[in-house]
């Protein structure tokens, strides 16, 4: 019985306790169900997008038909299609003109410096007053 019981201790302690790699196991496997479930939702977002994106083409394909089946009606003035479809978008630059750069000195503004002299001065008196009121209540 005694050898037995030692046999029965050593063993007790060859077994190694690997509850932290299971619970490493068990983390790994919920990280890879939550992104498989982001990758799902990703790719339904992606489908329903691009349903959209097939819709607006058919319109736009329907619209398009449409203006063509216009050029085949007789008497119609088809000159005016055949323009516009040769030059759909007139553009013009509407960026203002700068006549010359603006100078470097003229481009200071003195109230920055106003702003800030105001300001240290404000906190240089708050220190001052802080330092007074310790001094006071030390007394």
């Amino acid at each position: 019985t005694g050898k037995s019981m030692t046999t029965i201790a050593e063993s007790s302690t060859a077994v190694k306790d690997n509850s932290s790699q299971f619970e490493q196991l068990v983390n790994q496997a919920t990280s890879t169900q939550k992104d498989a479930q982001n990758l799902l939702a990703n790719t339904d977002n992606l489908v329903s997008t691009g349903t959209q994106g097939v819709d607006e083409s058919k319109g736009f394909f329907g619209d398009f038909s449409k203006t063509l089946a216009n050029t085949r009606t007789k008497g119609a003035n088809t000159q005016n299609i055949y323009n516009f479809f040769a030059t759909p978008i007139a553009t013009r630059n509407a960026t203002p003109k700068q006549d010359k750069v603006a100078d470097a000195k003229k481009a200071f503004d003195v109230r920055w410096s106003l702003v800030f002299g105001i300001g240290l001065v404000a906190g240089v008196f708050v220190m001052i007053m802080g330092q007074l009121v310790l001094q006071k209540r030390r007394k």
